[in-house]
């Protein structure tokens, strides 16, 4: 039936003109878009009535959405090249899969995608609604069809899909998809990155459903509150995919390069996060009102911005589209948000007065408020490194770029107090927590972490001072010394910090379960631990679905120490011959030469053996590094590398040079401890945020007993589709990890020496043709022109800080990845600084105005906290009897006992 329906399809296709039918769904969309937004209008101003007809026509938008995308996939498939976009991005040499892909490839089909997606999204939220929220309905929709008529018009105005090639002859093929983009993970990475930014669009509306209609309680909280988790969830799985992609992909042996793309992407994540844990106080407490709805706000508006920063082409990236002239049109939707969502707030500030406050600074709701502040805080940060190079060219008249040195200066210390801070907000008390309290909840996680600080520091691995610290000017000065033995502590501190979440975690886990067991026991039904172990979780599912996720983000945080201690060694070899690197033996075999329609490619066949002694050399496997050279891209080959991944490290082999006459390969391998750590905390997080969004048993009885149908059980089963597939995505390369990898300039770098490695990453290439990456990674022939010319300047006696300078005074001051520490660069050393010491003030100054409230307070012997009204069944505590405290209250007479 399906064969016959598709070759109908095909027959009246034929004489159906793609381009010209695709320009006209999207103007229809447009249409659509602009009766389903009028309707929800007058149905959210005294016509309710309307409001069914609105739902209809939302999601008769949403299907010709469908259509138009559906168009294009069939234009790639049927290599329509009259389209400007097919003929770009695709060739008839790819297969169907890698065409799928080019839908999102370039900057046009992406928008395309970007609105699929948004319907998505919308039509779940529209199925899911049914007949309640009935005020806040016809907002949403409203808010919706708002955001999908911008990206339309978008399409139509500036960057339409279906726009025909500029030139009158159709060409017989197409320039062929990006060879950077034509592997495995481009296939779900951008999706997943997609579902997690346009996904904030959903609580986005409701917060504006809330301002519209003055229901500023808790109630469009308990509307999206699964929502926000959904979100969250395919944002870090997006991030983590990509971090994925960059590792096995680019080739220069990373997971994080802070390219803009990425902090694009990583902003959002950081004050989504923020709101996550923020509105669990408003859902308890009735307090940080207007906090949780600019936290919405900033969230939706950096979708938003990061999409700008990805489409404008203002700033250089491996990853942004061209520029082009999209960037006004978003800088106006931008101005429309922020106007509309200030307007919005200052009319209800009257009625998002909180009902409590907080009493004290040593309790979970300030616990709370200080992880706020330091999310906030590293998303300020990014974004000012991130748009720096517009700023200096503001300013100055010439871009300065920043590299990962300056990132990582105060990236690390940053998130190792937010580590701490996920290990004490569980510790803290609701309210205020007395000195008892604290010292019986703290006393065994921090013995834990202090422990384990202590082993590591005694018989741990030793480091030097990272390349990222010696890299850095600030260590130039008087004070360098303290900072960089405080920087080479990092290590140690991070490791400490992961014993005292993990200790507070199980502590956490070990009080429920004891709890549960004396409780079942006294009424005469005892439990076993393992069975009370998962009826706890089944039975207050958010929080310890939050803790399981907080052991995800543990075993990445250990993923990320493991980078401390890299060992990397690079020879030219003939066949024959082997290298060392820490305990392996690497020995090449051959060289291997191999061809398919698409591309050339020279692998060089390794074999990995582990031990340094002949005599105790034992084999582990092949590794087989490549570079490929594509049919439609002769001048970029690109460099494919091998890795072999275990629990503890990840060797991995990098192809330099390969001379087809002497057989002589170059080749470069990098032992990298605890990488596997990033990609399982990655599913333990997937685990613990599907536990958490999942409906309860209590919840599930009470909508059955009213004879509802169980309206979140789909959504929940939709997640739990949504989370195999994740899982799929992310074990099916452990399984069998596919060797289609790429890389345009990454990679092919030869550093012999730590001076070397220092220089390469303060010096930008500029080449004009390799999105400035830095000299130890760019590949480009510029590039290595350039090294080979630092490298005999060395040579010749000349010190890292004068080839710098000589750098600097030849290319411009945008030639250096660290900012001089002078004129407008100084306040990137400066202002972190700065903030920490206001920051500081105005922490002490709150504290003291709050303990003043809690003294007048007690002295009235009135209590200022009133649990905030809504379902009990998504307070996140599992009291039977809808007390918030109740619960508490039970944990900390067991750990009294």
């Amino acid at each position: 039936m399906s064969v016959a329906l598709f070759s109908a399809f095909l027959n009246v296709s034929s004489w159906v003109d793609v381009p010209t039918l695709g320009t006209w769904t999207l103007c229809g969309v447009l249409v659509l878009t602009a009766h389903a937004f009028s309707l929800s209008v007058m149905a959210g101003r005294g016509r309710p009535h309307l409001l069914t007809s609105a739902r209809l026509a939302t999601l008769a938008t949403c299907a010709l959405v469908a259509v138009a995308l559906f168009l294009l996939a069939y234009a790639f498939q049927t290599h329509d090249f009259r389209i400007r976009y097919v003929a770009r991005y695709s060739d008839r040499s790819m297969p169907w899969y890698y065409l799928v892909t080019s839908l999102w490839g370039g900057q046009d089909g992406s928008l395309l995608w970007w609105s699929f997606l948004l319907c998505g999204w919308t039509t779940a939220c529209v199925l899911w609604m049914r007949n309640r929220f009935l005020a806040l309905q016809p907002w949403v929709l409203a808010t919706l069809m708002a955001i999908l008529a911008f990206f339309v018009i978008l399409m139509l105005w500036s960057a339409n899909p279906f726009a025909l090639s500029w030139s009158a002859e159709v060409p017989a093929d197409g320039d062929g998809l990006n060879p950077l983009l034509q592997n495995y993970w481009m296939t779900i990475h951008p999706p997943t990155l997609y579902m997690g930014f346009i996904g904030w669009s959903i609580p986005f509306a409701f917060a504006m459903a809330a301002l519209f209609t003055g229901r500023l309680h808790e109630e469009w909280l308990h509307a999206c509150r699964r929502w926000v988790l959904a979100v969250w969830l395919f944002l870090s799985c997006g991030l983590l995919l990509g971090a994925l992609w960059s590792y096995e992909e680019l080739g220069w042996g990373g997971y994080w390069a802070w390219d803009p793309v990425e902090n694009a992407s990583f902003m959002p994540w950081l004050v989504g996060t923020a709101f996550l844990h923020s509105m669990m106080v408003q859902e308890r407490y009735a307090m940080l009102k207007v906090w949780n709805l600019f936290l919405i706000c900033l969230t939706f508006f950096m979708t938003i911005f990061g999409t700008f920063l990805t489409r404008a082409g203002l700033i250089s990236s491996v990853h942004s589209f061209a520029k082009s002239d999209i960037g006004v049109y978003f800088v106006g939707f931008m101005a429309v948000i922020i106007v509309a969502c200030m307007a919005l707030i200052l009319w209800r500030l009257p009625k998002l007065k909180s009902d409590n406050r907080i009493e004290s600074m040593v309790s979970r709701e300030f616990a709370f408020l200080l992880n706020n502040w330091i999310l906030l805080a590293m998303m300020g940060f990014v974004l000012i490194l991130t748009t720096f190079p517009l700023i200096t060219e503001f300013f100055q008249g010439e871009q300065v770029t920043v590299g990962p040195p300056v990132y990582n200066r105060w990236m690390v210390p940053f998130g190792i107090v937010l580590l701490v801070l996920s290990g004490i907000g569980p510790l803290m008390a609701w309210r205020r927590a007395t000195q008892s309290h604290l010292l019986r909840a703290f006393l065994k996680p921090s013995l834990m972490g202090l422990g384990v600080g202590l082993l590591h520091f005694f018989a741990g691995p030793t480091v030097g001072l990272p390349g990222w610290v010696a890299s850095s000017s600030i260590y130039e000065t008087a004070t360098g010394d303290v900072l960089a033995a405080i920087a080479s502590a990092f290590p140690m501190m991070c490791t400490a910090g992961c014993a005292f979440v993990l200790a507070t975690i199980f502590q956490e886990f070990w009080r429920g379960i004891r709890a549960r067991v004396r409780n079942t026991a006294t009424r005469g039904q005892p439990e076993s631990l393992p069975t009370a172990m998962v009826r706890l979780i089944g039975k207050s599912r958010r929080r310890y679905g939050g803790y399981i996720v907080h052991v995800g983000i543990v075993c990445m945080y250990l993923g990320f120490t493991g980078a401390a201690y890299d060992i990397e060694n690079e020879a030219a070899l003939l066949p024959g011959e082997t290298m060392n690197v820490a305990d392996y033996t690497i020995r090449y075999d051959r060289p291997r030469m191999a061809t398919d329609g698409a591309k050339h490619m020279a692998f060089a066949d390794l074999t990995l053996l582990k031990g340094a002694a002949p005599s105790s050399l034992r084999t582990l496997g092949t590794l087989a590094p490549a570079k490929f050279v594509y049919r439609t891209h002769p001048d970029m080959p690109t460099t494919e590398v091998d890795i072999r991944s275990r629990l503890f490290d990840d060797v991995y082999a990098i192809l330099s040079t390969i001379d087809p006459k002497t057989r002589r390969a170059t080749i470069r391998v990098v032992v990298r401890p605890l990488v596997m750590w990033i990609w399982l905390g990655g599913l333990i997080l997937i685990l613990g945020t599907v536990i958490a969004m999942s409906p309860t048993v209590q919840e599930v009885l009470a909508r059955n007993s009213k004879r509802a149908p169980p309206r979140n059980m789909s959504a929940a089963k939709g997640v739990a589709a949504s989370t195999i597939i994740l899982f799929a995505a992310f074990l099916s390369p452990a399984l069998a990890r596919a060797q289609d990898t790429s890389s345009l300039h990454a990679g092919s770098v030869s550093v012999h020496t730590e001076d070397e490695r220092v220089l390469f990453e303060r010096t930008l290439c500029m080449c004009g043709d390799c999105a400035r990456l830095t000299l130890a990674t760019c590949g480009c022939s510029w590039a290595e022109d350039k090294r080979q010319h630092l490298r005999q300047a060395m040579a010749r006696g000349s010190s890292v800080q004068e080839l710098l300078k000589q750098y600097r005074e030849e290319h411009g001051v945008g030639s250096l990845s660290v900012p001089s520490d002078e004129g407008l660069s100084r306040a990137l050393w400066a202002a972190p600084i700065g903030g920490g010491i206001l920051a500081l003030g105005g922490l002490l100054w709150v504290g003291r105005r709050w303990t003043r409230r809690r003294k007048a307070s007690d002295a009235t012997s009135e209590s200022s906290f009133t649990p905030a009204t809504g379902d009990p069944g998504d307070t996140g505590d599992p009291s039977d009897t809808g007390d918030p405290d109740a619960y508490d209250q039970q944990l900390d007479r067991e750990l009294e006992g």
